[in-house]
């Protein structure tokens, strides 16, 4: 028996791993791609946030100082997407949140109104029942806008900070075709 043996040269890898936000996984698969990365098949979902975490390896005979500088434009602009992609349900959900603390409160003041055997500041002492009702009535309502609050905000925050995502998008890009372009060059 003879075994052929081929001289092949050893090669060796850079690795790296990345966080990638829920539903973002193509997107960065494909953004690293363009930097001579390829998945190594340590993908794992981890931490609290659930997000997935792509193991990733490149030749290093691909690696220069022009596809790094890329590399790291391109890595800025998906981290400032994401940062303003969860900027739109922040702004929406303290807003939310607030409404929702003021109609517990004006719910507590009601009840605690009505109640003979808790002591209660002079502001709501001697209040009749309607009042104590329409504050009560208030706090219910500001339950019930919470929810369309935060639909209208997040929708607001999404149509004023979509041009800034696209300007990053368009950086993303930018990078991505200038890295195939120094790779196959």
């Amino acid at each position: 028996m003879t075994l052929a043996t081929t001289n092949t040269a050893p090669t060796s890898y850079d690795y790296c791993t990345v966080e990638v936000p829920r539903g973002k996984n193509a997107l960065y698969a494909d953004t690293y791609r363009n930097f001579g990365w390829t998945p190594d098949g340590s993908d794992r979902t981890g931490g609290p946030t659930r997000r997935r975490i792509l193991g990733l390896r490149r030749d290093r005979a691909v690696r220069s100082v022009e596809l790094n500088e890329l590399q790291q434009n391109a890595v800025i602009a998906l981290a400032t997407i994401d940062t303003l992609e969860r900027s739109r349900t922040t702004a929406a959900s303290v807003v939310a949140y607030a409404l929702g603390a003021i109609g517990s409160v004006l719910l507590a003041a009601s009840v605690f109104a009505m109640q003979d055997t808790v002591a209660v500041p002079d502001l709501l002492g001697g209040l009749d029942p309607v009042t104590v009702f329409l504050v009560g009535a208030g706090g219910l309502v500001n339950w019930a806008i919470a929810p369309v609050a935060f639909q209208l905000v997040r929708a607001a925050r999404t149509k004023r900070i979509r041009p800034a995502v696209d300007r990053q998008f368009d950086v993303v890009y930018g990078a991505c075709e200038a890295a195939s372009r120094r790779r196959t060059a």
